[in-house]
C-alpha cells in the first residue's frame, strides 16, 4: 500500500520523517501552511503519483505558544 502524509511544516514532518525512514510504500509532502498552498502540492504530487491513502497531519496550531497543552482546536 503506497501512502501520502501531508505536513504543512518541517517542524510538523521531522519527527515522522525519523520513524518512515526506509519503509517503502511512505510519502512525505510538506505543503507549506494554508489551503491554498495544500492543494496546490497534493495537485502536483498527485499528477505524477496515485497513493492509496493520502492523511494530513499536524500540530493544528500547536505552534501557537498561547495555546495550553492538550487544547484541542478545530
Amino acid at each position: 500500500m503506497s501512502t501520502l502524509i501531508c505536513f504543512a511544516l518541517e517542524e510538523e514532518a521531522a519527527p515522522f520523517q525519523k520513524i518512515a525512514a526506509g519503509k517503502s510504500g511512505i510519502s512525505i509532502l510538506l505543503t507549506g501552511i494554508g489551503r491554498k498552498n495544500a492543494e496546490k502540492s497534493v495537485r502536483e504530487f498527485l499528477a505524477t503519483n496515485s497513493p492509496e491513502l493520502v492523511l494530513t497531519c499536524g500540530f493544528a496550531g500547536g505552534l501557537n505558544p498561547d495555546l495550553k497543552l492538550g487544547e484541542v482546536v478545530f
